[in-house]
């Protein structure tokens, strides 16, 4: 689980991840450049610091299932096989019924769960070719409505400028 530098500066978000992460027997803090070659080269995360790490996990649902368990908002999973450079995203591996509903009105200012929904939505609107600016503030504001209202385009879906099992289905046929 990563805490990326999306703070006004690393030694923030680096503080403020720790402080939501107290030292535990199964937590481990480490920094990417020094730690694990994968981790300095992910390509779906950026700016990452020192991050807090749990696991291993015996597979991505099961790491999934730890993070959705945490309380902070800010973290990913990692699949760290060997040679990996790429995150995992959760949405993969749940059922689309199962993932959140986000839109603008509920969503501009996301808490919890939501939160992580919504930034791993702006993620996987850049791998799929729909959010070239790779902007992820974690907020589903008219920039996000816009991308999502072009995946729903290409797709064939409504036009509603918001995340339904159906969008969320046709997300991970192009970021999955």
């Amino acid at each position: 689980m990563l805490a990326s530098d999306e703070a006004s500066t690393p030694a923030t978000t680096v503080t403020t991840a720790l402080g939501r992460f107290p030292g535990a027997p199964d937590r481990y803090y480490l920094d990417p450049a020094k730690s694990c070659g994968n981790l300095s080269r992910l390509t779906n995360k950026t700016n990452l610091a020192r991050f807090p790490d749990m696991g291993p996990f015996p597979d991505a649902v099961a790491a999934c299932e730890a993070r959705m368990a945490s309380t902070d908002t800010t973290t990913y999973v990692i699949e760290l096989a060997e040679h990996a450079t790429t995150a995992t995203y959760c949405a993969c591996f749940y059922d689309d019924m199962d993932l959140p509903a986000l839109n603008s009105a509920s969503d501009s200012d996301p808490t919890g769960d939501n939160r992580f929904w919504t930034l791993e939505l702006q993620y996987m609107l850049y791998d799929a070719g729909l959010n070239p600016r790779r902007l992820v503030p974690g907020r589903f504001g008219d920039l996000t409505t816009e991308m999502v209202i072009s995946l729903e385009t290409e797709s064939g879906l409504p036009r509603t400028g918001a995340m339904s099992p159906d969008s969320w289905g046709a997300l991970k046929v192009k970021a999955c």
